[in-house]
């Protein structure tokens, strides 16, 4: 990758070649501007730490500010042949404040960075992936955990709560009744249909002498037929 930092110079403005360090997320350090130079810590972009040639050592600075005992520097830093790394400084003291200590050095960073934007660069000195001797730029890899939960919001809306599940109510089973026997209707079995034999016709009977019977012929009246008497002749025979 190419880099644009070494063609900042001259009257360039030290807080346009800090943007410069941004846009290229450049990790290491940088030496610009007259005397005294300033010294730019980088880590991805971001300058976590700045100083000028002769300005105390950071844990000196620190006990200045009023964040760190001369005790607590002597039991938290590590004497590493001719540096003094505070790499260790919050494990090996607990009782040290972190975050006075953090802030402090963020703010001190903030504020040379603000005295200085206008100071032309002059001249650029790259050092890649060189971070400060005292060894700070390692706190980062230790992010502490948050102490406290943070507060809600006075207007946020408040939290659903979880929807309410009423059990629904046992029921009982209904107690099982015998079931009555299915009694089978009978098969009545229908007769077989007898045909009837055809009609036939009658033969016309002749017509015959009737004899009608006593009942059936007229009465006759004696009284109404003429009788006549012969006298009866004793020779006849």
């Amino acid at each position: 990758m190419r880099t644009q930092l070494q063609n900042f110079g001259g009257d360039d403005p030290i807080w346009s070649f800090v943007a410069q360090l941004r846009t290229e997320r450049y990790t290491g350090s940088a030496h610009v501007g007259a005397n005294p130079r300033l010294r730019l810590f980088v880590a991805g972009g971001r300058v976590y730490f700045a100083e000028r040639d002769g300005d105390p050592a950071v844990g000196t600075r620190l006990v200045n500010f009023g964040v760190l005992t001369a005790t607590q520097l002597e039991r938290g830093a590590v004497q590493v042949g001719d540096v003094v790394s505070l790499a260790r400084l919050f494990h090996r003291d607990p009782t040290i404040d972190r975050d006075a200590v953090e802030l402090t050095i963020e703010m001190a960073t903030e504020k040379l960075l603000e005295n200085v934007a206008q100071q032309p660069v002059t001249s650029v000195d790259l050092f890649p992936l060189r971070h400060h001797p005292s060894g700070i730029h390692l706190w980062a890899r230790d992010e502490p955990q948050p102490r406290y939960e943070p507060a809600p919001a006075a207007d946020a809306a408040p939290a659903a709560e979880p929807p309410v599940i009423v059990p629904e109510p046992e029921v009982e089973p209904a107690p099982l009744v015998a079931a009555e026997p299915v009694v089978e209707a009978p098969v009545v079995v229908a007769e077989p249909v007898v045909e009837a034999e055809p009609l036939v016709d009658a033969e016309p009977v002749a017509d015959a002498g009737i004899e009608q019977s006593d009942a059936e012929a007229p009465a006759i009246h004696l009284a109404a037929m003429p009788v006549s008497f012969e006298p009866i002749d004793a020779a006849q025979p």
